[in-house]
This record gives C-alpha cells, sequence and structure tokens, in this order.
C-alpha cells in the first residue's frame, strides 16, 4: 500500500536538503533577496550534538551583516577563552598555552569583528529563530529527501516523514544539497570525493563540573597526552558541558562499538586526571578525519554545499564556516537568475570560485593536522580572508595581483572587499556593513557621475544596486582619508563589490562614458561571458 499523499504538488524555487548551519544559512541568505525556499531536516529539531564549534573571522562579517552577530557573541564562549592549552592532564600543574589567532586586539586592523568559539548546538536556533523571523523559509524537521529526478525546468522530489512514513511530491527550481558527509543527494548523483581518509575518533559528549579545575587555564581546546590516554577537551562552556575527542585504529579491530558510556567514563577520567570525577555521558558520536574534495559542486540544478562538497579536519575551524560561505556564495546567484537579472550561466561560478576555495581550505586543514595543531597558524588568516575568485564573475583590469596577506587590507579583484571604517548619517559603519543584499558601487569624492550612471543602470537591468560617494562630505565620510588607497582608486575612480563581498570591478579614475562602461560591465558579470577591460 502506497504511503504517497495525494494532494497538490508544492512548488518552491529552492529546496535545500539539511538543517545544520550551513542549510540554514542558506535560507537565511536567500530570504535577505526575498527568495523563497523550503528546508527539510532528518533529524527531529537542531542538533543536541556540539560538533564543529570555531566561527572564523570572515563568517563574522557575514552574521554581522545579518544582524545576528550580537546573539551569536552571546551564545559562544568568552573571547579571552580563545586559546589552546597542551598538558599530560586536564588537571596538570605543568602545562603550556597558546592564543589564538582570532582575537580582536589580532584583526581589530583588518575587520569590524572577530572569531569566537559558538558550539553548533547552540548556533543552530540562533540561525533557526532569524530564518523564521524573515517569514519567507519553511523549515520542516524530521523529513527526509528519499528521491529526485531533474528535468528541464526543475527538480521533482519525492519527501517521506521520518514519523509516519507518508511521501510527498515537492517541485522545486534548485536544490541545495546540505545534507552532510554522507550526502545521499551526492550520492545520487554520482559525484566523487576526492582525497584520503586521515583518521577515525569518537567525539565524546558528558556532563562534569570541571568549572573550578579550568579556572587558571581556561581555553577553547585542551590537548593532553599521557600513557593512559590521549585525545582532546573541546570547551562547550568551560564549565559543566564538554567534548572530549580520541582516535581509534580499525587496522589494529578496534571499533566504534567498543566506546560504551562506562568505557568513556573511565576514559574521561583518565584524561581528566580524576579518578573518581562525576561523568554523566550524553552522546558518544564515531567520526572520521578527512581530507576530501567532490569532483563537481553541481550536478545539473543541484548543487553540494558544506560537508556533502568538501570534509576536511577540525584543525583551523575551517568545515562549518566554509559551507555557510558556500551558501552565502551561492545565495545571491540563484536569487539573480530566478529573479530574471542575471543569466543561468551565472550559477556555473558556483563551482569556479569555491571548489579552489575548499580545496586550499582542506590542504591548510591537513597540513595543521599533520604538524600538530593550532602552533602552526601562519598562513590561516590569509586562507580565511586573503583568497580571491576567478570567474566570470570579475572583471580583471590587469593589474598586478596582490598577494593573500596584502589583499586582507587593500582591495583585489575577486577577493573581500576590505574593511574601512566610515560615517554614514553621523554613525560609524565599517565599510563592510553595506554589503550582503545588492550589489554596492561605491566611488571617491570626485565620483559623484559613476554613481548617477549605477542609478539609471541598475533601473536598465533591473538589477539591485545601491551607489555611494565616500569623502569628506559625501554619502560616506571617510575622516582618515584611507578609502581611496585601501580601495585603489583615485579621487574620481570607483569599485563595484558584488552582493557577497567579494569586488567585482574597479575602475581606478574617471571615464569618458560611466553608464555605458557600467552597463557593459553588469552584464557580463550577470550573463557569465567573460571579459578584460583595458
Amino acid at each position: 500500500m502506497s504511503n504517497m499523499r495525494q494532494a497538490a504538488t508544492h512548488t518552491v524555487p529552492v529546496l535545500i536538503v539539511g538543517g545544520g548551519p550551513v542549510g540554514l544559512s542558506t535560507a537565511l541568505a536567500l530570504s535577505r533577496f526575498g527568495v523563497r525556499s523550503l528546508l527539510v531536516e532528518r533529524h527531529p529539531a537542531t542538533s543536541i550534538h556540539p560538533k564543529a564549534r570555531g566561527i572564523n573571522v570572515r563568517t563574522m562579517e557575514i552574521f554581522r551583516q545579518w544582524e545576528i552577530e550580537p546573539a551569536v557573541r552571546a551564545a559562544g564562549l568568552p573571547a579571552e577563552q580563545l586559546q589552546f592549552m597542551r598538558a599530560a592532564t586536564l588537571t596538570s600543574s605543568d602545562f603550556s598555552r597558546s592564543r589564538s589567532d582570532w582575537t580582536p586586539e589580532t584583526l581589530q586592523a583588518i575587520s569590524p569583528t572577530s572569531g569566537l568559539l559558538c558550539s553548533q548546538d547552540v548556533l543552530e536556533p540562533v540561525l533557526l529563530n532569524r530564518v523564521r523571523h524573515m517569514g519567507l523559509a519553511q523549515i520542516e524537521f524530521g523529513t527526509q529527501l528519499t528521491r529526485f529526478q531533474q528535468h528541464a525546468r526543475g527538480v521533482t522530489a519525492t519527501l517521506t516523514d521520518g514519523a509516519t512514513g507518508e511521501q510527498r511530491i515537492v517541485q522545486a527550481a534548485y536544490v541545495v544539497a546540505a545534507d552532510g558527509a554522507a550526502s545521499g543527494a551526492r550520492d545520487s548523483l554520482d559525484i566523487a570525493m576526492v582525497g584520503p581518509e586521515l583518521a577515525y575518533s569518537v567525539s565524546i559528549l558528558f556532563r562534569a563540573d570541571l568549572a573550578t579545575t579550568v579556572a587558571d587555564r581556561a581555553s577553547a581546546v585542551y590537548f593532553v597526552a599521557n600513557p593512559d590516554i590521549s585525545g582532546v577537551f573541546m570547551a562547550v562552556n568551560n564549565q559543566d558541558r564538554w567534548l572530549f575527542g580520541t582516535r581509534y585504529r580499525p587496522a589494529l579491530g578496534e571499533r566504534a562499538e567498543d566506546f560504551t558510556a562506562a568505557r568513556c567514563t573511565d576514559l574521561v577520567r583518565k584524561a581528566v586526571g580524576l579518578a573518581d570525577l562525576p561523568v554523566q555521558i550524553e552522546s558518544i558520536l564515531p567520526w572520521t578525519a578527512a581530507a576530501r574534495v567532490a569532483q563537481q559542486f553541481r550536478g545539473g540544478r543541484v548543487f553540494l554545499a558544506g560537508d556533502a562538497a568538501h570534509q576536511m579536519t577540525p584543525m583551523g575551524a575551517f568545515g562549518m564556516n566554509t559551507g555557510i560561505q558556500d551558501g552565502h556564495n551561492l545565495a545571491w546567484k540563484l536569487a539573480g537568475v530566478l529573479g530574471g537579472w542575471a543569466g543561468a550561466d551565472l550559477l556555473n561560478t558556483y563551482q569556479a570560485e569555491r571548489q579552489p576555495v575548499a580545496i586550499m581550505t582542506v590542504e591548510q586543514s591537513r597540513k595543521l593536522w599533520e604538524s600538530g595543531g593550532p602552533d602552526n597558524v601562519d598562513g590561516n588568516l590569509a586562507v580565511v580572508l586573503g583568497f580571491a575568485y576567478q570567474s566570470t564573475a570579475v572583471v580583471l583590469d590587469g593589474q598586478a595581483p596582490l598577494d593573500e596577506v596584502d589583499s586582507m587590507r587593500a582591495a583585489r579583484l575577486g577577493a573581500r572587499a576590505p574593511h574601512v571604517w566610515v560615517f554614514r548619517r553621523g554613525r560609524r559603519i565599517s565599510t563592510l556593513d553595506l554589503f550582503g543584499s545588492s550589489f554596492v558601487l561605491l566611488a571617491g569624492p570626485s565620483g559623484r557621475a559613476w554613481c548617477e550612471a549605477a542609478e539609471r543602470v541598475s533601473r536598465q537591468l533591473a538589477v539591485p544596486l545601491q551607489a555611494l560617494v565616500v569623502g569628506a562630505s559625501s554619502d560616506l565620510a571617510d575622516p582618515a582619508g584611507t578609502w581611496c588607497e585601501t580601495y585603489g582608486v583615485s579621487e574620481a575612480g570607483a569599485v563595484l563589490v558584488r552582493p557577497d563581498g567579494h569586488v567585482a570591478w574597479r575602475q581606478a579614475d574617471q571615464a569618458d562614458a560611466p553608464q555605458a562602461e557600467l552597463l557593459l560591465v553588469l552584464q557580463l558579470l550577470l550573463m557569465g561571458h567573460p571579459i578584460r577591460l583595458r
């Protein structure tokens, strides 16, 4: 007897599979562009396991644009605890600590915010609340994508209710598969993952009152190693909720099933250094550390994001962040195609831009893993903030490219637009606060003609675009007088920044026909045809 519901087929622009941080962030990003979505998650609610915990500075910049930075920061650990400890046990009198490279002091010159530790189980409700508040995404927990079929105009998906087994059909123009490392959508597309599995581990979520124990060494991560056990404590709240991770070796006959609650309690006590510590085991989660990237990030109308597209070690805390930024990159492109102001070829730039970033980030995480962890942090910030996209959604200008470190501080085509403090209507903001929901054209003090041209082109192409002059008595006041130098233009020049905050085009000086030039540039960017001007 069939459980297929006999009801009108539901139609939605975007179906998102997976309700973790990547899926929820994608739904939020789409909502900011007015795009409806349906998100399905096979679990009955948000995660109960902390899993991913580190939120890097680039993700926090995005959260700042989404107006959830205060809520995320309130849910996370204090900045002073972003440290790494090494010792024989958690209670050893002999221990060493090193600082994270995500501190406000390190980042104040290049960002208006900083990274923090906020575990997945408390981050997801923040994202979910924001998505629901915006009212454009339908969220269904306990629902699984069981099959799908692509056709010329979209995707026909079968969804199954986990409690009743009842099935129904959904028609979507596009699907974003954010369904994790064991992605069923990726398997259905026969897309292979390339790269090795590095180690097998088990993550133990437990409760124990250790607030006093770590009072003089409070950190984000505690590496312990002694003759009985080696592993890593990861603070959830640095008080009574903790994760402890350790490895096992299947080649020697060790199995995930051997980690019973009793054994896990014993391992935690040996790692803490207190044989009689009261421990309450809440969850035991086996997982595999890998360094793998999908051969393709797109199969027709289905796009892979997050762990479905790339799997990396916990070192560097890159995994969740890279996935959230996948959705951030893809959302504006889907919005453009669905809204009619971009051509379908723009969607090809998702793989062209995000796959190289994934490969680079997976490799950095692997290097940290093999070198022993966070003591080797050189280059982490460059990986997070310094990369530049190369695709048809970036117009090259023939200038010599900056390296990754310099591009964190100065505009580089394809890279994240740099941070500069400015004033808008008397309020101090970062240039980064201007981005996230439209194209933004920024012109120097003598570049008003660029802004007037941009307004006309925006109407002509129906492209979301705001244009602002930066200068002493302009739309944006630049009291330090650094904006032109930072963005690489004269007082009559202009820079076009994409909705995801990456530099799309730059004209260092004035142009004879600014409207014609902007019209050409935007058509080329949005229709997916490559060009190099001048």
